[in-house]
This record gives structure tokens, C-alpha cells and sequence, in this order.
């Protein structure tokens, strides 16, 4: 061999060996590479929540009633009618007068008189029996009907009612009285006092504390691992120092 062809040869086998170093630091291969990430999420849910709150709460009571009259005091006219109004006042539920010939009422002591009207509430429904005196005129009246009628001029005489049926519930009594001239006196009794008597229910109002739950809605993080494959590029030398392993 000649030296030409040798060093022609040496040149071509460094020029080989150069493009494969070049090849082998330089050209990028792709690999495949693993790593571990923190990730978050979110979760909803609700969590219970109490308060205490208060309320107005209506507790009933009981509490005794009796009936009473309301009294309208009237002047009469020579017709035995009521002419004008000269006061009010209010009577029990039985009453007992005896003005005698003085003064009755208002500073008039002849030609005059009263309406007097009471409603009661009959928890016990029975028989009753009234009774009813005066001097001059009176009469008594139940639920509108007349039960003892005396409305004339005369000395003072007391007169029953029949027996009187009353059922349970709202009754109205009625009591007129007139007193004309002399002597002035009248009485109003039944035979059982208890029918004026019942008791009503009432109300009060009182705040009562109370505990009160709701759901309030609430987000939580949670952490969580992951394994991600991405894939990343190096040359073949480094592929090859790694053996293989990205």
C-alpha cells in the first residue's frame, strides 16, 4: 500500500468515528420518564350547626268569672216609659236594695228606674229557679223571654220564676226595675249561685329558649400522590450512561 492510501484511510476511518462521536452527544432520542406529584381536590359536604334561638310560646290559664250587671238608670215618663238616661253603675250577679222613701238613685227618689243586663256562661246545664222582689214594678227576662213579669204599682212582693231550663253555654238575664212613688226596695236571687260563676280561659305569652339545628354547607381540600409518565429527549450518550433509565 502506498502512504497516500494509507493516510486516506486513516482520514476516512477518523471521520467516521467523529460523526458517531457527533451522532452520539448530539442527536436526541426520546425516552420515557416517571415521577411522583402532589395534587389537591375538593370535596363538598355539609356539617350541622346548632343555635340556641327563642320563640314566644301561648300557655293557657285559667281564671275565675262571675257575671255582672250593667245598670242603666232612667227617669219615667207618666206612661210608665224610660224618658232620659241620668247614670250608669254596675250591680252583682245577685243584689239587695232598700232605699225605703229616701233617696234611690242620682238624687231622685220617685219616677225612675233600670235596665240592668248580665251575660253568664252555664258550665253545669240544669233546672234553676229565680226569684224576684220589688216595690213598684219589675220583671225578668231570659235569653229574651220572659220569665217573671211584676210591672205594676205595688207594695213589695217577691215572686218565683217556673223552673227555667238553662243548657250549657252563653246566657243573657235581664233585670228591669221601676219605682214610682213611697217605699222603693228590690232583691234578685237564684236558687243556686253557682250558675254565676265560671271560669275563662286566658292566654300569656312567654319566651322559651329552643335549640335550633341547620346544615351549613362546607368545601374540604384533599391532598392526594399521582405518578406521571412524561416523556423527555437526551442524546445517546446519556441514554447509554444511564443504561437505559430515564
Amino acid at each position: 500500500m502506498t502512504e497516500k492510501w494509507k493516510v486516506d484511510r486513516i482520514i476516512q476511518v477518523v471521520t467516521i468515528v467523529a460523526l458517531i462521536v457527533v451522532l452520539i452527544v448530539l442527536f436526541p432520542i426520546p425516552m420515557a420518564r416517571s415521577r411522583g406529584e402532589l395534587y389537591l381536590t375538593t370535596e363538598d359536604y355539609s356539617d350541622l350547626s346548632s343555635t340556641i334561638v327563642t320563640e314566644t310560646v301561648s300557655i293557657p290559664y285559667q281564671i275565675p268569672t262571675y257575671m255582672r250587671f250593667n245598670v242603666t238608670w232612667y227617669l219615667m215618663a207618666l206612661d210608665k216609659q224610660w224618658e232620659s238616661v241620668i247614670g250608669t253603675q254596675t250591680f252583682d250577679s245577685t243584689f239587695s236594695s232598700d232605699w225605703g222613701y229616701g233617696e234611690v238613685y242620682a238624687g231622685y227618689s220617685d219616677r225612675l228606674g233600670f235596665e240592668a243586663i248580665g251575660r253568664l256562661y252555664n258550665e253545669a246545664p240544669g233546672w234553676y229557679v229565680f226569684t224576684l222582689g220589688s216595690s213598684d214594678g219589675s220583671q225578668l227576662i231570659l235569653n229574651g223571654l220572659p220569665a217573671i213579669s211584676m210591672w205594676y204599682d205595688q207594695k213589695y212582693q217577691e215572686m218565683e220564676s217556673i223552673l227555667w231550663w238553662l243548657p250549657q253555654g252563653w246566657h243573657e238575664i235581664e233585670v228591669h226595675y221601676y219605682e214610682w212613688t213611697e217605699e222603693a226596695k228590690v232583691y234578685f236571687n237564684v236558687d243556686n249561685n253557682d250558675l254565676f260563676a265560671w271560669e275563662e280561659t286566658e292566654y300569656m305569652e312567654i319566651e322559651v329558649p329552643r335549640v335550633q339545628v341547620q346544615e351549613v354547607p362546607k368545601v374540604r381540600v384533599i391532598p392526594g400522590n399521582r405518578t406521571i409518565t412524561e416523556i423527555v429527549y437526551v442524546s445517546i450518550l446519556e441514554y447509554l450512561i444511564r443504561g437505559a433509565s430515564p
